[in-house]
């Protein structure tokens, strides 16, 4: 039986519940729980399968799970059996949420995809250091880049750099770039908490001029963003 059938087996069972990637990796013998996310997202494109926020059936942990979905794209009916929860789930406040969703809830990347954002990829744990597959918009410059989860934007920055540069070094900041190990720090706790975080891109080269002079329009329109969207991660 291969990797992606084993996978599925464990949510088609009578009584399934949700599971989370690092007990998906467990129980259908994977890798790592890298394969595990790899394959949770191939299914969830592919066939009735979904993800949510929400307590692991099998461990107990605050992370995505993944379920089958035999209502369709809705939430299910049926919550698993209350497990318990490790203590220090137990001591979150439930004001901590709006860090992921926002105040509404509401999915603002939506926003950014009106006038051309568009998904170049997504960040993965490896070995404890956030690893960026990116898949598109490697040489775009000067270019705007949004680090989004769920649907909410967490920050937006702009770089004269080509775009694959200067992603690489939220995964390996300089000793001296305070911003970049901010961010990487950012990074590593959602990863290790199994939050997926997602990576948009936008690249507008229009030529603008003002007078004599050239403006940058990704420079003008990232502080609109910001003072806009407000990401929780951008520190104006």
């Amino acid at each position: 039986m291969s990797a992606i059938d084993r996978v599925k087996s464990l949510h088609l069972k009578p009584n399934s519940f949700p599971i989370c990637d690092d007990c998906i990796a467990v129980k259908a013998k994977l890798s790592s729980r890298q394969e595990s996310n790899i394959i949770s997202r191939k299914l969830i494109q592919t066939t009735r399968f979904d993800r949510r926020k929400d307590y692991c059936g099998s461990c107990g942990g605050l992370k995505y799970v993944m379920f089958a979905n035999k209502m369709g794209r809705s939430v299910i009916q049926k919550r698993p059996k209350e497990v318990a929860r490790p203590r220090e789930l137990s001591q979150i406040k439930p004001a901590s949420t709006k860090t992921y969703f926002g105040e509404n809830r509401e999915r603002n990347i939506d926003l950014l995809k009106e006038i051309g954002f568009v998904s170049i990829g997504y960040w993965q744990d490896n070995n404890g250091e956030p690893e960026l597959i990116q898949n598109d918009m490697h040489d775009a410059s000067p270019a705007l880049y949004a680090f989004v989860e769920c649907g909410q934007v967490l920050y937006v920055g702009k770089t004269k750099q080509n775009l694959k540069k200067r992603l690489y070094f939220y995964s390996k900041p300089g000793v001296s770039q305070a911003t970049n190990i901010r961010i990487n720090a950012n990074l590593k706790a959602a990863l290790f908490d199994g939050r997926e975080i997602d990576m948009y891109g936008f690249n507008d080269v229009r030529p603008m001029k003002v007078g004599a002079f050239y403006l940058n329009f990704s420079a003008a329109l990232e502080d609109s963003i910001i003072d806009t969207l407000k990401p929780k991660w951008n520190l104006r």
